[in-house]
């Protein structure tokens, strides 16, 4: 905390000797060298002039009445003591108006207040103001530190302290002559009771050592009445020296008398309660502060944080482009396009979205029997051969009725669209077929080489097929993507099979056709969509399904192998097996099932229906 160096007004106040001025005489002479100065303390206290001097003058009337019996020493610290003691000035009234520049001493608590202009006014040294406050000296250093005027960089403001003492020179010194006049004849009044009180004290107090003549002189010198014009306090603020010595916690001098050292304690206990709730007070307005601040920033966005440093859009001007590696045409969006094959295959995809069904009717003319089994099979009407689902039997056609006009046309048999072999691809195209993974590199190759043999023709009415697939719903072209993959996946026997009958179902009667039609339609969406896995798999679908539901993806086509290289034996001992196996069992039964090659497979699955 910063030390105030305060000038002689100090001197003029105190003394460590008596007055050679008699005993009536010298606190008269007292007052009146500290009267003004006592004038501006009350009204910076309080914050109002006339309640001040009231309570000055109450102050002088207690001091003269007691001074005499003190010693001349203890006079200042009594003083002021005895003022601050005054109910006035212990709280400010409501109407307290402090004017230039004392607008911070409005800020202030009572206890900080009183200690800096104790400093400021009274011109008393740290114990001596302690002591008037009835506080340690580090409780009013602390007090002092809070009331000085600081700098924004926290350190002590030499200027504002400065103009305070300067304000300070020129109320005391210009202090209207009817409020000195008022203050003056208190003193006057006290004067004329002084004799008798003085008389009295005299024929009680014939054993009072009397002051020493060396002493006398330099207490004449240090009572008298200041002058106007003198400045009253030359201060300056420097940093605190941490290596002084702390002095004592208790005042330096002790008063006589009980009325002052029950003031002073009664002052200590107000700081002492004071400090914490003022700091809690403050740390509550500061957080709420900081919370407004932030909610304002927030919700206002001012353009102004824009041009802090770190905020903001920054602009920076990029280097020249690079050129690009490759540049892309509307060529390649479409012979790349993820759907090419059900775009390009009419035909075939008009045969795919049906497959679940005609794999499923093909499954049902492989158990009918033949109409009459003497009538061998007429040549128009073809048979799905048995290897399809592994039977051994014959199965013979049902026999050519006359009917009307079919409801379905079956049109030409419909064979997987494949690119035709030794084109020769261009650069560009095996450049990018290079850079692509290794799985799908195939199918993009034979994409680019169907592509590469069509005409501009056959492009170009490819490229609105392409426009109107992509313009339909992605859930059904999702449908007709699985569809289409698993009728080109389909094997040649099964392929066979399906275009069979596809071929019959033609034939039928229109009523015949709708009652196959309606009798799929109400089998389970599961059960339907296992035909896509053409009509010996499809049919045993729902007593494998519980092993083939969570199958990971990796090992489709490691399984559609297995089960299409199994006899209807061997499908059937499966489905038993997979109904029996509980789920955690499942993947180990996967995993040995693909690893069994085709020649033990037979006997591994009659081995685990053993155990």
């Amino acid at each position: 905390m910063a030390i105030i160096t305060t000038d002689d007004a100090r001197a003029r106040m105190t003394t460590d000797t008596a007055s050679p001025l008699s005993s009536a005489g010298a606190p008269a002479a007292f007052l009146r060298g500290v009267e003004r100065r006592a004038a501006v303390l009350a009204e910076l206290q309080c914050g109002d002039a006339q309640r001040g001097d009231g309570a000055v003058a109450a102050t002088i009337r207690a001091f003269a009445g007691s001074a005499g019996a003190a010693p001349m020493p203890t006079w200042p610290v009594r003083f002021w003591s005895l003022l601050l003691a005054a109910p006035d000035l212990r709280r400010p009234p409501d109407d307290a108006r402090w004017t230039p520049p004392w607008h911070p001493l409005a800020s202030l608590g009572n206890g900080p207040r009183a200690a800096l202009l104790l400093r400021l006014v009274g011109g008393l040294e740290m114990d001596d103001a302690a002591a008037a406050l009835g506080v340690s000296v580090d409780a009013y250093r602390a007090a002092l530190q809070r009331a000085i005027p600081y700098c924004d960089d926290g350190t002590p403001d030499r200027v504002g302290w400065q103009a305070w003492v300067d304000a300070i020179r020129a109320q005391v010194a210009g202090m209207p002559p009817e409020r000195l006049a008022r203050l003056q004849g208190t003193q006057a009044s006290i004067g004329a009771t002084q004799p008798r009180e003085e008389a009295a004290r005299s024929s009680v107090a014939t054993t009072q050592p009397r002051v020493p003549e060396t002493q006398a002189s330099v207490a004449a010198t240090q009572l008298r009445a200041p002058d106007p014009q003198t400045p009253v306090a030359a201060t300056q603020l420097r940093a605190p020296d941490t290596q002084a010595p702390i002095p004592p916690t208790q005042p330096r001098v002790e008063t006589p008398r009980a009325p002052i050292r029950a003031t002073q304690a009664r002052a200590e206990r107000h700081l002492s309660r004071a400090r914490p709730h003022r700091l809690r007070m403050a740390i509550v307005a500061g957080v709420l502060v900081l919370m407004g601040i932030g909610v304002g920033l927030y919700l206002l966005q001012p353009s102004w944080l824009d041009r802090l440093p770190g905020r903001g859009i920054r602009t920076r001007t990029l280097p020249p482009e690079d050129a690009p590696a490759a540049r892309f045409d509307a060529d390649f969006a479409a012979w790349t396009h993820r759907d090419f094959f059900p775009i390009a295959d009419v035909e075939g995809l008009r045969r795919a979205q049906d497959l679940p069904f005609f794999a499923w009717y093909a499954a049902q003319r492989a158990v009918q029997p033949a109409m009459d089994a003497a009538t061998p099979a007429s040549a128009a009407t073809p048979v799905v051969p048995a290897a399809a689902l592994a039977e051994s039997a014959s199965i013979s056609a049902p026999a050519t009725v006359a009917a009307p006009a079919p409801a379905f046309i079956a049109g030409p048999r419909a064979t997987p669209l494949h690119a035709p072999a030794n084109v020769l691809l261009p650069p560009a195209m095996s450049s990018v077929i290079a850079r692509i993974p290794a799985h799908v590199q195939a199918d993009l190759r034979e994409q680019a080489q169907l592509w590469t043999a069509w005409s501009p023709a056959q492009r170009a009415d490819f490229a609105r097929r392409a426009a109107q697939w992509d313009a339909q719903p992605r859930e059904r072209r999702a449908q007709a993507r699985v569809a289409y993959a698993s009728w080109r996946r389909l094997d040649p026997v099964s392929a066979e099979a399906v275009e069979n009958a596809v071929q019959a179902f033609a034939q039928l009667a229109p009523a015949e056709q709708a009652r196959l039609r309606a009798e799929f339609d109400v089998l389970d969406p599961t059960t339907q969509r296992g035909w896509l896995l053409g009509p010996a798999i499809g049919a045993d679908y729902p007593r494998l399904q519980p092993l083939l539901a969570q199958l990971p993806e990796a090992q489709h086509e490691a399984m559609l192998r297995t089960l299409r290289s199994m006899d209807a034996a061997q499908r059937a001992d499966l489905d038993v097996l997979a109904q029996r196996v509980p789920p955690q069992a499942r993947d180990a039964l996967v995993r040995d099932l693909l690893s069994t090659s085709d020649v033990n497979r037979a006997a591994w699955l009659r081995a685990r229906l053993d155990q």
